[in-house]
């Protein structure tokens, strides 16, 4: 179980090249940075039922690490209160293993419907989506954090035992492969994560960013982006 400060935001791959954002993460990855980049690795997220949580689904996530059946819970504790910061969050990580959806909510307190045996995973799941991710890791000199950057490929996914969804499917009925990325900074403590983020002059590049593509990003973490991206019309 560990706990940590995380800062995230979602955009679309796309909408990168040409920006003030693009050359921002040009300059940091041509700067003298310590930069490792780790092998993809493809996890399924589940987006469970806000009907009968104690807090909303956004605020819980349950992933498929790597393999089905590696199952890992993440909480999420607290928000930071800055409106500047908005995406901060506090999270609890915890390795569960190969249990239910169902039994991971239920056991770990944040399951407030039936408590008896035999709930489906259709009761508590709304679906799934299948995240690839390739990542980056940078100690930056000048920022005095490290930022991940993470390449995404998103797809609604179909789990054996879960609904099937045909939100974010194409006309055929196929679901559609998107491409985003995500940009990040992580700490243990609010202070020392908040100063990381205001110092790293990203949310003025973000802002830009938002108005000059003519869409909202997405601020918060996996959770939010796999329940928002279930839902995409």
């Amino acid at each position: 179980m560990s706990k940590s400060w995380e800062w995230r935001v979602f955009f679309p791959a796309a909408q990168l090249p040409g920006t003030r954002l693009e050359k921002y993460l040009e300059s940091v990855l041509s700067a003298e940075n310590n930069s490792t980049l780790k092998a993809p690795r493809t996890d399924t997220y589940v987006v469970v039922n806000n009907e009968n949580l104690v807090q909303g689904g956004d605020g819980i996530g349950v992933k498929h690490r790597g393999v089905l059946g590696n199952m890992e819970l993440k909480v999420r504790l607290s928000k930071a209160c800055d409106r500047r910061l908005k995406g901060l969050e506090q999270w609890e990580k915890t390795v569960i293993g190969n249990i239910s959806v169902g039994d991971v909510l239920r056991t770990s307190g944040l399951w407030t419907g039936s408590r008896g045996e035999g709930v489906s995973e259709a009761d508590v799941v709304e679906g799934t989506v299948s995240i690839t991710k390739e990542r980056r890791k940078i100690k930056s000199i000048l920022l005095r954090s490290t930022l991940i950057i993470d390449k995404i490929d998103a797809v609604v996914a179909t789990v054996q035992g879960t609904p099937k969804q045909g939100i974010a499917n194409g006309a055929t009925g196929r679901p559609i492969l998107q491409r985003w990325m995500s940009i990040s900074i992580e700490g243990s403590k609010l202070k020392s994560t908040s100063k990381a983020i205001l110092e790293s002059g990203l949310l003025g590049v973000l802002e830009d960013f938002s108005n000059s593509i003519g869409k909202t990003i997405i601020f918060g973490g996996y959770p939010t982006f796999v329940e928002s991206f279930l839902h995409r019309k």
